[in-house]
């Protein structure tokens, strides 16, 4: 039935529920009946008196009665059957207020009108994401390398950088789990890194240089940096070295600017210096959320202090990619 509805685009069900599964990031052209083929689970016999529609308008009815066969489907459904079910869901919702001439585009046409209706009926994304969408400003952090890692790997750090932002990272952790509707390469496009020319100076702790390099950047490029650019955090990679002798930087540490340095604080034992660990797969994803949402660094240290390597790392929350797992 699959291939009946896509052609050689998507021949079997598994295609077909893979690419509703992810329609938010690849927005292909999707004719009606297969999103409705999807809604009822990919059931259809041939040759049965009962048509797709008749199919889709039953589950409907059952769905909204909550019948004992509803609620037995929905036990037995895999996480991406539920995910695909309630995408088409949306879809259908907006596709059925479309007049027959909308419903009858063919081709670019019918795509455009497809990303349009997903733009009305699917959730909104998180108001971060919205907030960059809306404006269109360039978003992320101020970075700095380590003494260390500058004076070990500065000479080729940006192909280094590049290879290590390149590696697969844990499901559901970076922004492309979040549901933005369809402005994905639109956020991408916009993500920046601001990579100051600054070398320690060996009158202070690094941590203080930092600080006070930072605090006069900040100053002195006020208005020619990214609206969208951090202004209470940034970023230091002190990077861990791999079996090859290059740097594999599971975290970086992430500081926050404005930490009393004559600030004691100790809890279970832990000193708060300022600073906290953070996944490097989370930094342009819910770590930068956090930040743009004004989550206190303490807050985010407290938390990363239950993490076994104590590391901050938040997830998308399953069924609810505009969302996330707690902060703090």
């Amino acid at each position: 039935m699959a291939a009946r509805l896509m052609g050689n685009r998507l021949s079997n069900g598994d295609a077909l529920l893979n690419t509703i599964t992810n329609y938010d990031r690849s927005q292909q052209n999707i004719p009606i009946y297969a999103w409705k083929l999807v809604y009822c689970d990919l059931y259809y016999i041939d040759g049965s008196n009962a048509t797709l529609d008749d199919i889709y308008q039953e589950r409907l009815r059952e769905e909204e009665l909550q019948t004992p066969a509803a609620r037995a489907r929905e036990i037995i459904r895999h996480d991406v059957m539920k995910v695909a079910r309630r995408n088409a869901k949306w879809m259908l919702s907006g596709l059925e207020k479309l007049s027959d001439a909308e419903r009858a585009q063919l081709g670019p046409a019918f795509r455009q009108t497809l990303i349009k209706v997903w733009k009305q009926e699917s959730h909104p994304p998180p108001s971060w994401i919205q907030n960059i969408i809306d404006v269109q400003k360039q978003w992320g952090f101020v970075y700095y390398m380590s003494t260390e890692v500058d004076q070990k790997y500065g000479y080729d750090w940006e192909t280094i950088w590049e290879r290590v932002q390149e590696r697969s990272a844990p499901k559901m952790t970076t922004y492309f789990s979040i549901h933005c509707q369809g402005n994905r390469p639109t956020l991408q496009r916009l993500a920046t890194e601001d990579w100051p020319t600054f070398h320690a100076n060996s009158t202070f702790t690094e941590d203080n240089d930092f600080r006070k390099h930072f605090s006069e950047y900040m100053e002195e490029k006020d208005d020619l940096l990214p609206a969208g650019i951090s202004f209470k955090t940034f970023i230091d990679d002190d990077s861990d070295e791999s079996e090859d002798d290059e740097p594999a930087p599971y975290w970086v540490w992430a500081y926050d600017a404005d930490w009393d340095t004559s600030s004691e604080e100790v809890i279970n034992g832990e000193k708060y210096q300022g600073r906290v660990k953070v996944a490097i797969y989370s930094l342009k994803s819910w770590f930068y959320a956090a930040c743009w949402e004004g989550i206190s660094l303490r807050d985010i240290w407290l938390k990363a202090q239950q993490h076994p390597e104590k590391l901050w790392i938040c997830r998308t929350k399953h069924m609810e990619e505009w969302d996330h797992e707690p902060y703090v």
